[in-house]
């Protein structure tokens, strides 16, 4: 994982660390919110993501959770996800 996970790890007390289960969180950096219009779309990524690993079609995936404006599906179809690439580097 990144490394924030690192971090938590090594100075969290030992009862924190054995509530967190490391392989189930998400390291992403996916907005909240819609930059265009606020809508709330960081829920909807986990699911879009398995159904595009899955092989589905992006646009059908989209349509069903219910992202209907091109900001917000913009937001999906062009998200990178850098989290991992850019925590390799310190200041």
């Amino acid at each position: 994982m990144g490394f924030l996970w690192d971090y938590i790890y090594k100075h969290a007390s030992p009862y924190i660390n054995e509530l967190i289960d490391r392989d189930s969180v998400i390291n992403v950096m996916i907005p909240i919110r819609c930059m265009t219009c606020g809508k709330p779309v960081g829920q909807y990524w986990e699911k879009y993501r398995k159904e595009i690993k899955a092989g589905k079609n992006p646009q059908k995936v989209l349509d069903s959770l219910g992202l209907e404006r091109y900001c917000c599906r913009s937001l999906f179809l062009t998200h990178v996800d850098l989290a991992e690439k850019v925590g390799k580097f310190k200041k």
